[in-house]
């Protein structure tokens, strides 16, 4: 297996993984992991891959035959402004946080291997002096409950919610502490907040 910086090329295969794991409501589809009612297509998968690269926050797993086994696309939340995306839309805070847009891990895979790449992809951040991440996972109707699990194991704090195409997404946060740092919670703004369930 390889891990690496994902590049241009990669975006058909990222788009056809991401499909594998989306989940619509039409599809009747139950299962608690996947990309709940997030309608992209290829060049908004491209559009999200290049903001990923401008900053090298684009990581992709791949098996000996170059085959994607793990993505993740995250970007400064203000190189975001242009996409047509409810999160962004309603969610201020300051352009030293990023928006960890996706991830993705074949569940054939150990589960080790997604915290290993959370901490490959945090060590990035926080080498360019990001402060904080944050990102959006589905709650109500459906629970991501696979990455709502990962997101509050690997330190993340549900902030609150925003309801996009009547899914409620949860908002969790996450300080990038350096040593010497006051530790603090991340400053957020929900525009158009969703309704906790």
């Amino acid at each position: 297996m390889k891990l690496r910086h994902l590049i241009a090329s990669d975006a058909s295969q990222v788009y056809d993984t991401f499909r594998s794991a989306s989940v619509m409501e039409a599809q009747g589809r139950k299962r608690d992991y996947g990309f709940y009612e997030y309608p992209l297509d290829e060049q908004d998968i491209k559009s999200r891959l290049e903001l990923s690269r401008n900053k090298n926050l684009g990581v992709g797993l791949f098996s000996d035959e170059r085959k994607l086994l793990a993505y993740t696309l995250a970007y400064p939340s203000s190189l975001g402004a242009g996409l047509e995306d409810d999160v962004l839309r309603n969610v201020s805070l300051s352009s030293k946080h990023i928006y960890f847009d996706q991830l993705f891990m074949r569940p054939s895979l150990p589960a080790f291997f997604v915290g290993r790449l959370a901490d490959y992809w945090t060590k990035l951040a926080q080498d360019q002096n990001f402060s904080g991440v944050f990102c959006a996972i589905p709650q109500n109707p459906w629970k991501n409950v696979s990455s709502t699990r990962l997101a509050i194991h690997r330190g993340f704090k549900r902030r609150g919610f925003v309801l996009a195409d009547n899914v409620n997404l949860g908002i969790f946060t996450k300080p990038l502490w350096e040593i010497g740092e006051v530790a603090k919670d991340i400053d957020i703004e929900i525009a158009t907040p969703g309704v906790q369930k």
